[in-house]
């Protein structure tokens, strides 16, 4: 069949007398979905990707890349070479001076709890990327012809929301948007190099876990005098006496027995320092109290434990047994709440 007899219009999914624009936007979408490197080994794939070349070939009347199909390069020895050799002849454009677009170079940071709650600054180390000083960016060789990248069509990266994933930079041609089969030596066609670098990421008082803090113009260089942001998230260290629920900050603290039972005031440690805690009588094992606002955003918790003493001397064994009663009959009440808050 002759390519006029063909209905160009349904190969691409369109109605007859679409615009060209829509044209363009339909061979993108389906040459993305059966282009030979996403479906290695897949005939049927293969198929589809010639058909959808040949009809937009045809519409918008490039009859160089018409003839590339029905006369393939020899050069071309596979199915992925082919692919890329027609799409090169349909978007072949230079690129002088491309910008890199690049998602924020993200990275964590860790704190300590008291760290974070008193807020200020700490240097993070990293390694963030440098245009090559050959290069300048572009990954190719000095007066190197260029061509879109065939993998991502121009846009550097793959992905999003239609395709079931993250948007995420084109593996093929690292987020440039186009190729070469020259590249630059030093930099390995990559078009730029790992430079070790120190920053110093300001963080407010009471950031808690998952905090983040967006360093703008500190991120990969894109272009000569311009870099990309960092985006820093905090991350809380484990401690050896706090832990932390969201934006509340749990402890544990012991107290004596008779404190406990008769009530009164205990050092507690916080994020800050010290602060008193007043106990009221009978306060018992297990029980928590609330100083607010001495968290991370939140309250403090203190979880009391009271302390049973191993050994009892003279003197508090014969308080107890009074307390017990001579013949071994318990006394009620207070003998009754001692074990509720001891045992």
């Amino acid at each position: 069949m002759g390519y006029s007899q063909k209905n160009y219009f349904a190969v691409l999914g369109l109605s007859q007398g679409a615009s060209r624009e829509e044209i363009k936007r339909a061979f993108k979408e389906l040459a993305f979905q059966f282009h030979p490197d996403r479906n290695p080994h897949n005939p049927h794939a293969e198929e589809r990707f010639k058909e959808t070349v040949e009809a937009y070939s045809y519409l918008t009347g490039n009859f160089e890349a018409l003839r590339a199909i029905q006369h393939p390069s020899p050069a071309a020895r596979t199915t992925g070479e082919y692919a890329q050799d027609i799409l090169k002849t349909l978007f072949d454009v230079d690129h002088p001076g491309s910008l890199r677009e690049r998602p924020p170079f993200r990275c964590e940071l860790e704190l300590s709890l008291e760290e974070a709650f008193a807020g200020g600054s700490k240097t993070l180390s990293v390694e963030r990327e440098e245009l090559c000083g050959v290069c300048y960016g572009s990954g190719v060789e000095e007066g190197a012809k260029t061509f879109t990248c065939t993998y991502c069509f121009g846009a550097g990266a793959v992905g999003g929301p239609g395709e079931g994933g993250e948007r995420r930079e084109c593996p093929k041609c690292n987020g440039r948007g186009f190729l070469s089969s020259r590249g630059c030596v030093p930099c390995r066609a990559r078009g730029y190099r790992l430079r070790a670098a120190k920053l110093k990421v300001p963080f407010p008082p009471r950031a808690n876990d998952g905090f983040g803090v967006t360093l703008a113009g500190e991120g990969h260089e894109l272009a000569p005098g311009r870099r990309g942001d960092v985006q820093v998230v905090l991350r809380l260290r484990r401690h050896p006496w706090f832990s932390f629920d969201g934006k509340d900050i749990i402890c544990e603290t012991t107290v004596e027995m008779s404190l406990a039972a008769l009530g009164g005031e205990v050092q507690v440690p916080t994020l800050g320092g010290t602060t008193p805690l007043r106990l009221p009588p009978g306060t018992q094992s297990g029980q928590v109290f609330r100083l607010k606002g001495l968290g991370l955003g939140g309250d403090q918790f203190v979880k009391i434990k009271v302390k049973i003493p191993a050994v009892l001397g003279e003197r508090d064994r014969l308080l107890l047994h009074r307390i017990q009663g001579e013949d071994g009959a318990e006394r009620p009440g207070i003998w009754r709440k001692l074990k509720k808050w001891f045992w």
